[in-house]
C-alpha cells in the first residue's frame, strides 16, 4: 500500500514529533482556566480571603478547594469573568458543593444579575445538609434578588 506522504529522514519525523508534542501542550493549556505558576520553584501564594463569609466544609477535595481559592484571587484582582470560568469548572468538576453555588449567586449579585444569582443560592441551598451560617447567607442573596 502506497501512502501520500512520505519521509525524507529520520530528522523529518524528529521534527514532526517535536512540532506535534508542541502543539498538544500548546492545546492542553490553552483548554485550562488555571493560570500556571511562574518557575521560580516557590508554591503559589494562597488567599486568606473568602468571598463567602462562611468557612467551606472540610470535606471539600483539594481539587475543588483550590479552584474556588483560585476563584476568590480572581475575583478580588477584578478579574470577575475568570472567577466565573473557574467556578464553572469547579461546579463540572463537582456539582453537589454548596459552597461553590454561592459564591456564583455572591459575584451575580454583585454584577447586579439578579436573577441568576437567585438561581444559584436556590441550587446552592438544594445540596446544604448541615450548614446553616451558608443557607442563611444564601437566604439573605435570595431575598436581595427579590427586591
Amino acid at each position: 500500500m502506497r501512502y501520500w506522504w512520505s519521509f525524507s529522514s529520520n530528522q523529518t519525523i524528529l521534527q514532526l514529533a517535536l512540532i506535534s508534542s508542541v502543539l498538544a501542550s500548546v492545546f492542553i493549556a490553552g483548554c485550562t482556566n488555571i493560570p500556571l505558576p511562574a518557575d521560580s520553584g516557590q508554591a503559589a501564594p494562597v488567599a486568606s480571603a473568602s468571598i463567602l463569609p462562611v468557612a467551606d466544609s472540610k470535606e471539600l477535595p483539594a481539587v475543588i478547594l483550590n479552584l474556588m481559592t483560585l476563584a476568590d484571587q480572581q475575583y478580588f484582582d477584578n478579574r470577575v469573568d475568570d472567577a466565573i470560568a473557574t467556578l464553572e469548572r469547579a461546579i463540572r468538576i463537582r456539582p453537589r458543593y454548596p459552597e461553590i453555588w454561592s459564591r456564583m449567586a455572591y459575584i451575580y449579585i454583585q454584577q447586579g444579575k439578579l436573577e441568576q444569582a437567585f438561581q444559584y443560592a436556590q441550587r446552592s441551598n438544594s445540596y446544604i445538609n448541615l450548614n446553616p451560617r451558608l443557607k442563611s447567607f444564601n437566604d439573605e442573596l435570595i431575598a436581595s434578588s427579590q427586591r
